[in-house]
């Protein structure tokens, strides 16, 4: 659980909109107890090193993304939108087709990217939030080899 912890820790903090906020509540930088075990959490990993994770739980006609957090270092390199199309895959089919989440400001252009819907402005504990939406129909799905 600990690289988990570290991996939501330095994502956290990485930008500047949450940061202090953060800083002062240090409980909302850990992973949430039995997430792990409840098969909520997906890894990335390289190389044996965890370097994303994906927190999601079940909401009326979809999916909730708790958490997406990846190393900075694996920035911009389709780890994020690659742990949100696994989420899809493995989850759509029983909890609904529409993911939501809501970000600061500062990932709203992250999520516009992968799909994301601007729906409206609300806020969090640490501040001004997007709620964003996305059908798992606005990406393709795979398809079975023979």
């Amino acid at each position: 659980m600990s690289a988990l912890n570290l991996v939501k820790r330095e994502a956290s903090l990485a930008a500047d909109a949450y940061r202090q906020s953060l800083l002062a509540n240090p409980e909302f930088l850990l992973v949430a107890s039995g997430r792990v075990e409840a098969a909520c959490v997906l890894l990335a990993e390289v190389d044996r090193e965890i370097v994303g994770m994906i927190d999601v739980s079940e909401r009326p006609g979809g999916i909730e993304v708790e958490g997406l957090f990846v190393k900075t270092a694996w920035w911009r390199r389709g780890i994020g939108r690659a742990l949100m199309e696994e989420a899809l895959a493995r989850f759509s089919d029983a909890w609904g087709p529409e993911m939501q989440v809501i970000v600061s400001p500062d990932a709203e252009g992250f999520y516009q990217a992968c799909g994301f819907i601007s729906h409206k402005e609300t806020s969090t504990l640490f501040g001004p939030a997007i709620l964003m939406r996305r059908f798992a129909s606005v990406l393709p799905k795979p398809t079975a080899h023979p």
